[in-house]
């Protein structure tokens, strides 16, 4: 049941989204019962993104997952997605940012978790 919410300031061309698509769904299992199955993504590209004080190429990762994730595998989910946004999107790894939102409590098709 993870959701991630990426904004990115290059506007991306529907390939290049597919692919970061493609490598998050890939890549989400490294999180300990997480997968592609469950993954909600959201890919904004062409945001107009300030960084140190100026129009840069940058983005923004926001992770949403039900349950609390051990830290060291949230530490390899992100270096590895990382990566792939660097190698995908051509964004510097000191350029983005990401976070997590761990809930205790998550909806899914009308039931509770």
């Amino acid at each position: 049941m993870p959701y991630v919410h990426l904004n990115i300031s290059k506007t991306l061309e529907a390939p290049v989204k597919k692919e970061l698509a493609s490598a998050l769904g890939s890549l989400i299992s490294i999180l300990p019962t997480k997968s592609e199955n469950g993954l909600m993504i959201r890919i904004d590209d062409g945001c107009g993104m300030y960084f140190r004080g100026s129009e840069a190429d940058c983005a923004y990762v926001d992770i949403r997952l039900y349950m609390i994730s051990q830290h060291e595998k949230k530490g390899e989910f992100a270096r590895a997605f990382l990566e792939a946004i660097h190698r995908i999107a051509g964004i510097e790894i000191g350029n983005i940012y990401m976070s997590f939102l761990e809930y205790g409590s998550w909806v899914v098709g009308g039931d509770i978790k």
